[in-house]
């Protein structure tokens, strides 16, 4: 699956961590930019899966 380039405003820039920065927050507790777009879009699916099946219970 290919991803757009181009990162929603909300993620910051893909840069090197430096010491003090996984010092202070390390990468591995953080969820990944990519990781979170990639899970709301998932959200945003069964949403959307919801309400088909809701009108088709309406209906």
């Amino acid at each position: 699956m290919i991803w757009p380039p181009k990162l929603p405003a909300s993620c910051p820039r893909p840069h090197l961590p430096t010491r003090s920065h996984a010092r202070s927050a390390p990468t591995a507790t953080l969820p990944s930019c990519r990781a979170y777009a990639k899970h709301r879009v998932v959200l945003l699916l069964l949403f959307l899966l919801f309400l088909l099946l809701l009108q088709i219970v309406v209906a």
